[in-house]
């Protein structure tokens, strides 16, 4: 029983430390982003926050915040919403399809926006 308490605890520090010395980048292998066509009207992109998800419309620039909850009221339907978050589109309404994505940074409340 002596012998097997150290032998416990040193099997339990390796495997703390095995965990807790993996990147970022090795937790989203793990867990990919689902692939999303490019060249589609509306795109919606994860966010740091489980519940909520950028959706973005790549012809006019149009954002809004998608949240939702799986709490359910007293009829039995979840709560979500959609929050415009820019009201303006910032190109033209012509535009192709699948023009411009979302990037997210270090700062989980800033994404940058690309023209491709």
């Amino acid at each position: 029983m002596r012998k097997l308490i150290p032998a416990l605890s040193l099997v339990l520090i390796s495997m703390l430390c095995a965990v807790s010395g993996r990147t970022e980048d090795e937790v989203k292998v793990s867990n990919p982003e689902p692939t999303q066509s490019t060249d589609v009207p509306f795109r919606l992109f994860a966010t740091k926050n489980m519940w909520t998800f950028l959706k973005l419309d790549t012809r006019t620039v149009l954002v809004w915040q998608v949240q939702f909850s799986l709490t359910a009221d007293s009829e039995g339907k979840t709560e979500r919403y959609v929050v415009p978050v820019n009201g303006l589109p910032l190109a033209p309404t012509t535009s192709s399809p699948g023009r411009f994505t979302l990037y997210p940074t270090e700062n989980i409340f800033n994404f940058l926006l690309e023209d491709q």
